[in-house]
């Protein structure tokens, strides 16, 4: 584990998910962006309302968001998660049906958007916004 990074989806996974996509996604960003750290990147899926409770701790304002990122520093000694994407799958839904895609496609396009920000992309750098 110390000179890995590993990707855990917990259960139950979301209609849409598909493990061998995301495990390519996973490591394709790994090879192509090096992330600077090791250990476990973790996704959840969750309810609008726990969404809306989460982004209000991360940016005081209580609404559903699509995807959220949270990257944490490793401390010593045991498996460590040292990222984590959560994903509204109701808001990925909503945003499937305007864009005209299916649920799959959404889902993935916000795991790869979750492992930009875990690499340290934010929306808010000119050169960043244009390659999200």
């Amino acid at each position: 584990m110390k000179d890995a990074l590993l990707l855990e989806v917990m259960q139950p996974a979301q209609a849409g998910y598909d493990e061998a996509v995301w495990h390519d996604l996973f490591t394709d960003w790994k090879s192509r962006l090096s992330p600077d750290f090791v250990g476990l990147v973790q996704v959840s899926f969750v309810s609008s309302v726990v969404m809306s409770e989460l982004y209000n701790e991360a940016f005081g304002e209580s609404r559903p968001t699509d995807v959220l990122s949270l990257r944490h520093t490793p401390l010593p000694g045991g498996e460590q998660i040292v990222g984590e994407i959560v994903i509204c799958p109701a808001v990925a839904r909503k945003a499937a049906l305007r864009l005209k895609t299916d649920i799959g496609t959404e889902l993935a396009t916000l795991f790869v958007h979750g492992l930009l920000h875990l690499s340290g992309m934010e929306h808010d750098e000119a050169d960043e916004r244009d390659r999200f």
